[in-house]
């Protein structure tokens, strides 16, 4: 098995001899720091392609006086710190390599260390962290293979708080030479004392109200979270670091600022201090497998009159003048015997494994079409996940062994990841290769889950959302898959040589008939691939002579070569037998995927999913496959059967839902002021965009659709406090009571961190609608304008443009007819290449579109919009603020600009939403 030790330090080396670009849509460029009486630092400061530095923090300066350092408990993975975790962030990361790579301007906020993010600088250091010991290798929290116990220079081993806390992964000399100069450096610019904890104490819990107001120097990350964070220890080799940066070591409590203005004397008397005294124990507050903090020494008193600084001579030797309060020296001695090593920062790269595995790899994972998903799992015949499906076929080809367990974030450490892009993988990038997806970086298995890339933009494995097939593998398009895309990861050991083409990105010409994707061409051979296939699947194989295999795979469009021509074949489905001579025959069958695109549709089987048996019988001189029994099918005898057919290929033209929606306001004097939900700093005006949407499709429904109207009552609580004409409250109401009409929110009762639940009320909206769950959620697949118009055939569609929920109404001479519950379109955005957006007309018939003649703020025409279908839109520019400087408006200009991509507005939207009611058809 791979180690995650050679693989780290194969991605630094890499990055080490780069010039400028880095992996994960990362470039940088050489910045010089300045260090008193010493050659500068020099800096790698890094941006990435789609993640201005405004979108991973908080672009307010603040004085700092204090530097918090931490370990990535990761894998190397630029995007972790660069946007992928939103606003959890870091000024600095220290490579392996020996590099200084820069993400934020120091003076700006990072969430890096709360309660103390704002006046601190954080630097991380390239860490795993933590090791756990097993069957003689050492791996990571999240059970990834860091080394061998042989491996002695890759990890100490010195027991610390709980008997979990015993092995960790050590830092590189280059790490601690790099934190060194690093320390000096912000030290300088910011006047922060280079002053370091005595050891003693240096481990122990600060109090958020008593000593991080007080504090001033050099801490890490123990210090502020002690129960929930280990970096860093004492396995670190502190001696080092307080020896390379020229810190002092001393009290950062009550000590005046080195090199920078002392402290002001207090305007009030000093308090008397109190005698030294030994402190007791702290009370157990977690389970006992985590060791709590010693309880903090008093500092209480106020900062004495200021002393020169003290000078670092070495590592254990500090020159200091003592002044005439009694006090204590102490001092970091290491016991003999108890080196700390460093880490071997290069390695010898692995040969890639002989080629010929990749499509063992592949016809393994195509195997397992239709398998349910399941999280966490890795057998068949419960369900799989993404990992578990990718470890099972590396086992099948042996790059992984049979007792390996392979996870996620085993996969994403032993494959890097590289490339931002869906539609333009980098070049390594072949069929078998991985695309990642979710929230957070590669090292982090929650919020990552791995497909298998088939190239054109095809991908297989389950999908966590559901999508087709309740989220069974499967295979779908790159765009179509819902999460947050999060890079490329080359499989190595399998080689780079494949048999297998780019899966065609689009249909072939129409009346190309070509046999399914993956399958031999010979029929004995391709008899015993579809056998197979079927015994990977868990299914009965008919060998006897006259007994028919038919071999087919639900939604057939994704995964064989087709013809879309209709009246001709659409797909391709196989009966596999043995003829009376003995002879393997594989035969291609009509298979029509749907008979409403039939001209001829009796006689043609449209499988529903299940197991059916077929024989071949004589019929005036012909073989026919007949069924066996009952068999569900569309079309019988008289062309009728379930279940029915898919609605048909949108016709060309404009696309309308009559009458015209009309507008519930975020604004509106109804509700704007109300509390969203329990934070009482989130109103309807400012955060209200989904629910008003959904209350708009729902009073639709109720009242305007004369198909529904009459039929379907606008939700409302039984016992409702809300007047009719508050449709979003009411909304609300009638789908959590508790709440008397506010929204549910993510996080109730953390009104700092809680929105409004998307999902929730979506299901809610939902269940009041007789519809499936999750039936509200539409793949609008390649053809966005085809997609929006079928899904315009059941009603108005609501969609999150970026930021924001407005409801699409129609389609009319090229233009999509919107309803913005927030004017957040005419406020914000423009055509790219010139012209305001047009508001208030459109509607065919109607010199104004302005939704029916509702009362008040619902007929204001703002709210009514065009977007042209075949132009880009874009954000309009910000304006200076009256006290903002020129100097801070043209640096948030420009990061405004480089996140300013035009887009078309159907390219930018996600999450589209169709609701109806089910009982309406």
């Amino acid at each position: 098995m791979k180690l995650q030790l050679q693989v780290v330090n194969d991605r630094w080396a890499k990055r080490a001899a780069s010039s400028g670009e880095l992996d994960d849509g990362v470039s940088y460029v050489a910045e010089q720091w300045q260090i008193p009486g010493e050659s500068p630092l020099t800096v790698r400061f890094c941006t990435r392609k789609g993640h201005p530095m405004s979108s991973f923090c908080h672009m307010q300066e603040s004085p700092k006086r204090a530097v918090v350092l931490h370990h990535t408990s990761g894998l190397g993975h630029l995007g972790t710190l660069m946007g992928d975790r939103e606003f959890i962030s870091i000024h600095f990361m220290v490579g392996r390599d020996g590099n200084v790579y820069r993400f934020v301007d120091t003076e700006y906020k990072v969430n890096h260390a709360p309660p103390f993010s704002t006046p601190t600088v954080g630097i991380e250091v390239d860490n795993l962290g933590r090791l756990l010991l097993k069957d003689g290798i050492l791996r990571g929290e999240a059970g990834t293979p860091y080394c061998k116990a042989e491996d002695k220079e890759a990890y100490v081993e010195k027991q610390w708080r709980s008997k979990n806390e015993k092995y960790w992964a050590t830092w590189t000399e280059a790490q601690y030479v790099a934190v060194g100069q690093l320390l000096k450096a912000i030290c300088h610019k910011h006047q922060i004392p280079k002053m370091i904890l005595p050891e003693e104490h240096r481990f122990e819990a600060f109090d958020e109200h008593r000593d991080i107001p007080r504090f001033r120097g050099i801490c890490h990350h123990v210090n502020i979270n002690y129960g929930n964070r280990d970096d860093l220890g004492p396995y670190v080799d502190w001696d080092k670091i307080i020896s390379y940066a020229g810190l002092s070591v001393g009290d950062c409590f009550n000590n005046p600022a080195e090199g920078g203005a002392p402290a002001k004397k207090p305007a009030q008397p000093q308090k008397k201090p109190e005698p030294p005294k030994k402190q007791d124990a702290p009370k157990k507050q977690e389970p006992a497998t985590k060791a709590q903090p010693a309880a903090p020494p008093v500092r209480a008193e106020d900062p004495p009159e200021p002393l020169p600084a003290p000078v670092q001579v070495d590592a254990r030797t500090v020159r200091l003048r003592i002044g005439p309060r009694p006090g204590r020296i102490a001092l970091s001695v290491r016991k003999p015997g108890e080196p700390i090593p460093t880490s071997p920062a290069t390695s010898t790269p692995s040969a890639p494994a002989a080629d010929g595995k990749r499509d063992d790899f592949l016809r393994a994972a195509m195997s397992f079409l239709g398998v349910p998903y399941k999280a966490g799992s890795d057998k068949p015949e419960q369900g799989l996940d993404g990992a578990g499906l990718i470890g099972l076929c590396l086992k099948r080809v042996g790059a992984f062994n049979a007792a390996d367990e392979v996870t996620a974030a085993v996969l994403a450490g032993l494959y890097p990841p590289s490339g931002a892009d869906p539609q333009d993988p980098p070049a390594e990038i072949v069929p078998g290769d991985l695309a990642w997806f979710g929230s957070g970086d590669h090292d982090r298995a929650s919020t990552q889950h791995p497909m298998i890339s088939l190239g054109g933009g095809r991908l297989l494995g389950p999908m966590t959302e559901g999508g087709k097939d309740h989220g069974a593998v499967q295979v779908v398009r790159v765009e179509d898959v819902p999460d947050h895309f999060a890079g490329w990861s080359h499989l190595d050991d399998l080689g780079k040589a494949t048999a297998q083409t780019q899966h065609p990105g689009d249909p072939p010409a129409a009346g190309t008939q070509l046999s399914a994707a993956l399958l031999p061409e010979g029929p004995a051979e391709r008899y015993e691939a579809l056998k197979k296939v079927v015994a990977d699947r868990g299914g009965k194989w008919k060998s006897g002579k006259g007994e028919v295999n038919l071999v087919g795979i639900q939604d057939l469009q994704d995964l064989c070569y087709r013809s879309p021509d209709r009246g001709r074949w659409n797909d391709t489905l196989f009966a596999c037998f043995v003829d009376q001579d003995g002879n393997k025959l594989s035969l291609e069958l009509r298979a029509s995927l749907n008979p409403g695109h039939d001209e001829d549709p009796k006689g043609a089987w449209n499988l529903c999913n299940g197991s059916y048996a077929f024989q071949l019988k004589d019929q005036g001189g012909s073989k026919l496959l007949v069924p066996e029994g009952k068999i569900k099918g569309w079309c019988d005898a008289p062309g009728r059967g379930a279940p029915p057919p898919q609605e048909g290929p949108p016709q060309p033209g404009d696309a309308l839902c009559t009458p015209a929606l009309r507008m519930l306001p975020q604004w509106d004097g109804r509700w704007d002021d109300e509390v969203l939900h329990d934070s009482k700093a989130s109103t309807w005006q400012n955060s209200g965009c989904h629910p008003c949407s959904v209350a708009e499709v729902l009073r639709w429904i109720a009242e305007d659709n004369p198909a529904t109207a009459g039929k379907f009552a606008f939700p409302a609580a039984p016992d409702s406090r809300i007047s009719a004409d508050k449709y979003p409250l009411r909304m609300c109401e009638a789908f959590w009571p508790e709440l008397r009409g506010e929204v549910k929110a993510t996080k109730p009762g953390d009104p700092k961190n809680s929105k409004v639940d998307h999902t929730a009320l979506g299901q809610a909206a939902e269940r009041i609608l007789g519809m499936p769950k999750d039936a509200r959620k539409v793949s609008l697949g390649k053809d966005r304008v085809a997609g929006v118009k079928k899904a315009l055939a059941r009603g108005p569609l609501v969609v999150c443009m970026p930021g924001h929920f407005v409801v699409i109404q129609g389609i009319a001479d090229g233009k999509l007819l919107i309803v913005d519950p927030g004017n957040v379109l005419v406020n914000h955005w423009e055509y790219a290449d010139g012209g305001a957006i047009e508001k208030g007309k459109g509607m065919p018939g109607s010199d104004r579109w302005q939704g029916g003649k509702p009362p008040g703020n619902e007929r204001e025409p703002r709210g009514y919009v065009q977007v042209a279908i075949d132009r880009k839109i874009k954000k309009k520019p910000p304006t200076q603020n009256k006290k903002e400087t020129d100097e801070a408006f043209q640096k948030r200009k420009a990061a405004f600009d480089s996140d300013n991509e035009p887009i078309k507005f159907l390219d930018g939207i996600s999450s589209p939403e169709s609701y109806f009611w089910a009982a309406g058809g």
